[in-house]
């Protein structure tokens, strides 16, 4: 195998994800590329994974297309490793090969960050600062050929990625007074590209990684099929355009799609994921919020119907996996700020739209409204309701005024806690809504919440 790939960081997310996604290159297109692995931080080696020669197992285990998959397959891309801490030179010397077309990285959200720091005769802190580094060695090296400059990946979670990674590249740059022709290389010649990943990966025995059989690979700009061939491979691959769009999807269905039916479920007396969905009224519920009030807000801002439709029922699949025991008590944790980004801009959307509340969103945050009544115990929220009684983290702040709200009676509690300090005033441009959440929570107190949530049940 030819190494074409430099892949910095070791977490299980890039074995679970970027390795397997190159394993199915060389299986299916004769990719034959192998991997560079950096280690990103001074503590610890990477003995681990030199003492498999790279080789590690990957389980997938979930629902996929309605059906259960439960395989195991040995990954074998991994063929060198470097800590470029006591490696310095060893890893600059990478950048000479003739065969390296792509880099990638996972540093974590926090990786991504400009860090000033003098031009380095060892290794730098941050990530950015160690590929400034081994850009400019490549550059000079290859005589400034644009030919050599690689496709660079970013798989940080963290909104344009790939711009903030060049930006602060060329802020080193400028630092260490290199060339300014290196400067033009980066900017013209280096692929620096948006992404937005999304796989659920959990760490096996040793190397080993287990994921879901669903996952997805966001990358903005035009294909470069001809340098990284995934789509032809199958996997689940988009080279987009529009990048936003698809955080924007990910975010209000699947984030949204979480935290919209797990306080109306806990409610209700569930406390597994999985296990609540196969209550035909939640799933119901779910299904309507995703597709009948999600959707519409999405395809209305240019969305396609049908992608956005599988994608709401492989999120329905996700949470239906049977393999992982997801409790919804720890979803719950620090959820005062997830209705403000996760709930709200959908149910905003779908008011403009429509030009009414939509009635399965207005009941999940009304449902949310009602699991949040309590006291607060030091850093404890502690919840009750018909007899069900929980606690959780959250912020402090937001905690102490959803505590003072009044709930003597469904009006007073509706009016408080709408004008609650936690929401930032979001529910100022929704005066009127007061009157609706007020009839919502005078169901919860007449019928109780199962059957005002579910009256089909």
């Amino acid at each position: 195998m030819k190494n074409k790939i430099l892949q910095f960081g070791s977490g299980v997310f890039l074995r679970g994800f970027w390795g397997w996604m190159v394993n199915e290159l060389n299986k299916n297109e004769n990719f034959d590329a192998s991997i560079t692995m950096v280690k990103l931080t001074p503590r610890g080696d990477l003995s681990q994974f030199k003492e498999t020669s790279g080789l590690y197992s990957l389980s997938t285990k979930g629902l996929l297309n309605g059906e259960v998959i439960d395989t195991n397959e040995e990954i074998d891309i991994y063929q060198r490793f470097i800590h470029p801490y006591p490696e310095w030179v060893e890893f600059l010397l990478t950048a000479e090969e003739e065969d390296l077309q792509i880099v990638v990285s996972n540093s974590t959200e926090a990786g991504i960050v400009y860090k000033q720091c003098l031009f380095p005769n060892e290794c730098p802190e941050t990530y950015p600062a160690k590929l400034c580094a081994w850009l400019y060695k490549r550059f000079v090296h290859f005589d400034q050929s644009s030919d050599k400059a690689p496709l660079i990946l970013p798989m940080e979670l963290i909104e344009s990625n790939g711009d903030k990674l060049q930006e602060i590249i060329i802020k080193h740059a400028n630092d260490w007074g290199l060339d300014h022709n290196f400067i033009t290389w980066v900017q013209k010649d280096c692929d620096f590209r948006n992404t937005l990943v999304d796989r659920i990966v959990t760490k096996g025995d040793k190397n080993d990684a287990c994921v879901e059989p669903y996952h997805l690979f966001a990358i903005e700009g035009e294909e470069a099929e001809e340098i990284l061939p995934l789509k032809k491979a199958g996997v689940n691959v988009f080279w987009t355009k529009n990048l936003p769009a698809f955080r924007e999807t990910k975010v209000r269905m699947l984030n949204g799609g979480h935290t919209s039916m797990i306080y109306a479920a806990i409610l209700s007396g569930e406390t597994i994921v999985a296990d609540a969905l196969e209550k035909l009224e939640i799933d119901q519920f779910l299904r309507s919020i995703l597709l009948d009030e999600v959707l519409p807000t999405l395809e209305a801002k240019g969305g396609d119907k049908q992608e956005l439709t599988d994608y709401a029922e492989a999120v329905i699949e996700r949470f239906k996996n049977p393999f992982l025991n997801h409790e919804m008590i720890n979803i719950a944790l620090n959820s005062a700020s997830k209705l403000l980004v996760r709930i709200l801009p959908s149910f905003n959307d779908s008011t403009k739209l429509n030009k009414k509340y939509p009635e399965k969103l207005s009941k999940a945050i009304a449902a949310f409204f009602w699991f949040y009544r309590g006291s607060v115990e030091g850093d404890t929220f502690k919840g009750e309701s018909e007899g069900l009684t929980y606690e959780f983290a959250d912020d402090a702040k937001a905690m102490s005024a959803i505590a003072k709200c009044d709930t003597s009676s469904a009006a007073n509690f509706a009016k408080a806690i709408l004008a609650c300090s936690a929401w930032k005033g979001a529910f100022n441009k929704h005066p009127d809504f007061e009157a609706t959440l007020t009839k919502i929570l005078e169901e919860f107190e007449e019928k109780g919440l199962k059957a005002s949530l579910f009256p089909n049940t």
